[in-house]
């Protein structure tokens, strides 16, 4: 400014240095230049202590040392001078008006015939000068090789950084010592020179495709766009951490003391703070630019993330470090009084709730304690947490929840976003349902969260009797280590099992989900495109696991197997484990195989006993399994839809039997049952195809072959050897007097035992046109007299010992089979378990149709009767004494006989026998079965129902006598008892009309059932009744007592002279009329 130079020489020691801005005033120091009235050039000096006159040839030997950085400056009487900003590096020691700043590297200003210290610095943050003096970023091209970066605080005070900066298409690198290059190609081998891509030993540097700023292996950041700050922390080792501040087309690092775990961060200063050793006011003071990161080993990298939290001073003081910067000093009873926010535990909690304006606002966030702080965990491992209260525990720990309302479920990601879940839980105290909204649910028996079929609709729910979750259809099983994901409700769940305490649920895209198989990143749940990238930089091959869907069943299955990416050239090949963890990439061995086939399009093989050590299907070492391939994925089916048997040539699947010829049985043909999991067995069998039957023996190849005609047999009955053999009629020998045909269809498909010549027991299998014959298991039970469970799975049939039943998750692998052992004959049949939890299931011929029993009330209702009674899983049985107060009672089945009259309406597993009375049985109190091989065939007399030979007046009613075959199907009869003395009249279907005969009738013309008759002679109408004697009129002249070891069975004619069946058995005589008319 212009100056009077009378006042200033005699006013100058009054004088004052004022630096504004922002409407903030700081006095400095500097000088002003002005013109003396003789016309000499002067200069003021002002310091807040004295103020000094300074002659021109003074002020350039002062420049010569210490101010030479800014040059001459010139009067300009117009007082539009521009402003220009420098950088003084002040000296130690240093005499002129900067000595309070030595060693320091502070803003100079020239404006207006002045030159000041700006203490008052309006751009704070990062600055470029271009020598020592401040340039726009624009002029960053001129004489780039004096370039250096600075960060300028607001006291005028700057810091030296190393720097990265952009100027259009243009990138340069500054060193600390001010030298700069401009970045052009690879050839420095240094942070000078590009990088194809970050490895460790490159951070710093700038990638030459997306010049991004590289902080660790395959990470790098953008330059900033807008007018923002972004703040990071990188590092190469444990030794080596820079704080990297960004803006607009410019970072600036500088190193700073870090380390793994919490690095809490003046953005000011660039340093880090020691909390331990900073009081609670030096923190306040500058509270608001502070920031948090936490850094992680990874072994093969460091990586820093900013985070936000809580951190405690020195003193014990608490301060909360927000995502919005909004830090602020926390009271010590709000920090503690708060659970989720200070102590030694882990917790998830609200992100909305904690720190204001998260990144992830309403999302559940993990926080992570330490000594000195309480942070948002960014670099959890992924996965499923439960918490109580918040605290995250162990899964083992959840029988020890007090108060299961507290209790949560959430999955994280490996940035530690987590997202409430829903599932089931169970404790000491039982069965718990946790909704995604946080409600818990105590699951009482009639929950409808509990069902007793698993099938489509049932999907997700739990099963009843086993407590295991419905995963559809045929698999119910929570016991093989695998995840799944069903569709329920529309939608699709993950299923993620841990064990019998916790089953979790986790939604996922609908639109994603592809038939047949599916790669799945387990970090964000989402499904991978096949075939994958080829370039395996992109590839965190510990994220991914194999899911193999079936649309028809709504499910999806985890497997294993090997992918191959999409280039078609020179691909690669990785192998996926059922643990991620395992997942590797692989080199193809042709020389170590003995035969492949090449082909990764659409083909079913069967493998047998993979490699245990280096195959992804070593798992399955000891078995033989179907995989498949498509789609650049070879895996194994473990949802196999055409279960049951399969024929393989050379390893490879073919369709139906119309193909086989000899040329084609002698080219390795095998033949294998398979179950729904996709795991086979060998078998031996035959095939038939029009007129020609072939065996195959796929464990002794060299038996496998065409069967002649003259080796086929002519019967089955002369020796035990021709049982499992084929007839020359085409049918197979299943007992010395039976044999079946082929099947036709899929429909006639039924399972029989047989006993071969050394009395072993085999499974026959029936398909169209081929049957099997299989072993049982080798810890299988023996075939008894009887009734026998059978667990007939593809892979290893097995006789269920009856004390030990156990029926486990799925149904469909259980038949009840009746046996004769002296005729060797088995029959199935139907009937009801209990299992050894005293779980009860219905057994049908169908096993597909096997269910837990639903129990009911007896009641007078013809649906009741079979069924199990609610109160004591008895059996619900007619009563047929015309009396509708005793009509229905519960019978306990422990190794008694009953017969069931079977109403039209009839709602039991016995409505396929409705308006028959058929045999029941009880064994050991763990089944009850329709005996469809009954061995007491002819008269029976039934007390109650139940199969008796005690008698008493008082009881006389509820007597029935039946009249059975060897199919266990009965018919109702009247006739006559003899017990002890006594005789007594039944007639099944009029019971009100039994009595016990204790006279004679009296009317000879007109005889009566009830009442003995006199003679036999008298007439013809007593033939057929009993005389006083006990014996029962057969003729006019002839009568017969009754018998008391044999059964007997005798003609004769009644009173209207049609013909009858009198049949005679020990204490029993009943009467048939069997004909109409004379002989």
């Amino acid at each position: 400014m212009p100056l009077n130079i009378e006042t200033l020489n005699t006013n100058y020691l009054n004088y004052k240095l004022i630096n504004c801005n922002n409407n903030i005033c700081k006095e400095t120091v500097g000088y002003i230049k002005f013109k003396d009235y003789d016309g000499s050039v002067k200069y003021l000096s002002l310091t807040p202590s004295i103020n000094t006159i300074i002659t021109e040839e003074e002020f350039d030997q002062l420049s010569s040392n210490e101010l030479c950085i800014i040059g001459d400056i010139d009067i300009d009487d117009t007082g539009n001078n521009k402003l220009n900003s420098y950088l003084l590096n002040v000296p130690d020691p240093d005499n002129s008006i900067f000595s309070d700043y030595t060693s320091k590297n502070i803003i100079i200003n020239t404006y207006n015939n002045i030159i000041y210290y700006d203490n008052n610095y309006y751009d704070v943050g990062i600055n470029i000068f271009n020598g020592n003096k401040k340039i726009n970023i624009k002029n960053i091209s001129k004489n780039c090789e004096k370039l250096s970066i600075y960060y300028c605080k607001n006291d005028g005070i700057c810091q030296i950084l190393e720097g990265r900066v952009k100027n259009n298409d243009d990138y340069y690198y500054i060193d600390y010592n001010g030298t700069s290059y401009k970045i052009e190609d690879s050839s420095f081998g240094n942070e000078k020179s590009f990088v194809t891509k970050c490895e460790t030993n490159k951070y710093g540097n700038i990638i030459d495709t997306s010049y991004e700023l590289c902080t660790t292996n395959n990470k790098s950041i953008p330059f900033v766009t807008n007018n923002k700050i972004n703040y990071y922390v990188i590092a190469k080792d444990e030794d080596n951490f820079k704080f990297v501040r960004a803006i607009k087309d410019v970072f600036g690092l500088n190193p700073i003391n870090g380390k793994i775990g919490l690095n809490v961060i003046n953005t000011i200063t660039g340093e880090t703070i020691d909390l331990n050793s900073s009081s609670s006011q030096e923190i306040g003071s500058y509270l608001n630019d502070i920031a948090l990161f936490n850094c992680y080993d990874l072994n093969t990298s460091i990586e820093c993330d900013r985070t936000y939290g809580y951190i405690i001073s020195g003193d014990n003081n608490y301060f909360k470090i927000s995502y919005d910067g909004s830090n602020e000093k926390e009271g010590l009873s709000f920090a503690l009084n708060n659970e989720g926010k200070l102590n030694s535990d882990d917790y998830i909690i609200s992100s909305s709730k904690t720190f204001n304006n998260f990144e992830n606002d309403n999302e559940y966030i993990l926080i992570k304690g330490g000594s000195d702080h309480y942070i948002y965990d960014s670099r959890s491992t992924a996965g499923i947490k439960i918490t109580n209260k918040g605290k995250i525990i162990d899964i083992d720990d959840i029988s020890e929840v007090e108060d299961m309302n507290n209790l949560g479920i959430y999955y994280c990601t490996v940035n530690s976003i987590c997202t409430s879940l829903e599932g089931y839980v169970n404790n000491s105290e039982g069965y718990y349902k946790i909704e995604s909204n946080g409600n818990v649910i105590k699951l009482n028996d009639d929950s409808v969260y509990f069902v007793d079929i698993c099938n489509s609709e049932n999907l997700g729910k739990l099963m009843r009797a086993t407590f295991n979750i419905c995963l559809g259809g045929e698999i119910s099983d929570s016991s093989n280590n695998v995840d799944y994901i069903v569709k329920e409700n529309k939608k699709y769940k993950y299923i993620d099992i841990y064990d019998d305490n916790l089953i979790i649920k986790v939604d996922i895209d609908n639109n994603t989900i592809n038939e047949k198989i599916n790669l799945m990143d387990v970090s964000n749940r989402q499904i991978v495109p096949l075939p994958i990238n080829s370039d395996i930089s992109t590839i965190n091959l510990s994220n991914y696991i194999l899911f193999n869907c079936n649309e028809k069943m709504d499910l999806c299955k985890q497997t294993v197997g090997y992918i191959k990416d999409d280039d078609d050239t020179n691909p690669n090949y990785y192998s996926i484990f059922l643990d991620p963890n395992e997942n590797q990439v692989i080199t193809k061995d042709e020389n170590n195989c003995n035969y492949s086939d090449g082909n990764w399009s659409d083909n079913i093989y069967i493998l047998s006993k993979p490699d245990e050590s280096d195959s992804v299907f070593k798992e399955d070492h000891d078995k033989n399994i179907i995989i498949k391939s498509t789609n650049n994925v070879i895996y194994k089916n473990n949802i196999y839809e055409d279960y049951d048997v399969n024929i393989f040539i050379n390893n490879n699947k073919i369709a139906g039997t119309e193909n086989i010829t000899d040329d084609i049985i002698a080219k390795s043909s095998s033949l294998y049952l398979c179950n729904i999991n996709g795991e086979c067995q060998g078998v031996e069998g035959y095939i038939r195809n029009d007129d020609y039957y072939y065996r195959i023996d796929t464990n002794s190849p060299n038996n496998s072959g065409r069967i002649l005609s003259e080796d086929l047999v002519n019967d089955c009955s002369s020796q035990d050897e021709n049982i499992g053999s084929l007839l020359n009629t085409g049918e197979i020998c299943i007992s010395k007097t039976k044999s079946i045909p082929f099947a036709e269809s899929a429909t006639e498909n039924k399972n029989y035992i047989l006993f071969d010549k050394n009395d072993d027991e085999k499974l026959l299998r029936s398909f169209p046109n081929v049957f099997i014959i299989q072993d049982f298991s080798t810890d299988s039970s023996k075939i008894t007299d009887g009734i026998n469970i059978i667990d007939i799975n593809y892979i290893s049939p097995k006789i269920i010992d009856l004390t030990s039943i156990e029926v486990g998750n799925i149904l469909n692998i259980y038949s009840l089979y009746n046996c004769d052992t002296t005729d060797k004959e088995c029959k199935q049949t139907i009937g009801y378990i209990k299992d050894k939890l005293e779980r009860y299931y219905s057994i049908l011929l169908n096993p597909s149709k096997n269910t837990p029993t639903k129990t009911i009330n007896c009641d007078n209702n013809n649906g009741t009767v079979g069924g199990l009674s609610k109160e004591d899983n008895n059996i619900c049985i007619k009563i047929n004494t015309n009396d509708k107060n005793d009509y229905y009672i519960a019978k306990e089945w422990d190794n008694e006989t009953y017969i069931l009259d079977i109403p039209d309406s009839n709602d039991s597993i016995f409505k396929d026998y409705s308006s028959k009375n058929i045999i029941v049985k009880g064994k050991d109190n763990v089944v009850l079965y329709y005996d469809n091989l009954y061995k007491e065939a002819g008269l029976n007399m039934y007390l109650y129902n139940t199969l008796d030979n005690e008698i008493s007046n008082d009881l006389i009613k509820y007597i029935s006598l039946y009249l059975c075959n060897m199919n266990g199907e009965c018919q109702g009869v009247e006739g006559y008892i003899k017990n002890n003395d006594e005789y007594y009249y039944i007639n099944t279907l009029s019971p009100n009309n039994n009595t016990l005969i204790t006279s004679v009738e009296s009317d000879i013309n007109n005889p009566k059932p009830y009442k003995f008759v006199s003679n036999c002679s008298s007439n013809d109408k007593n033939v057929g009744y009993l005389l006083s004697k006990g014996e029962i009129c057969i003729s006019k002249r002839e009568s017969i007592p009754f018998t008391t070891t044999e059964n007997k069975n005798y003609l004769f004619y009644d009173k209207n002279e049609q013909i009858n069946l009198l049949r005679s058995s020990p204490n029993m005589f009943i009467k048939q009329n069997i004909y109409s008319g004379k002989i």
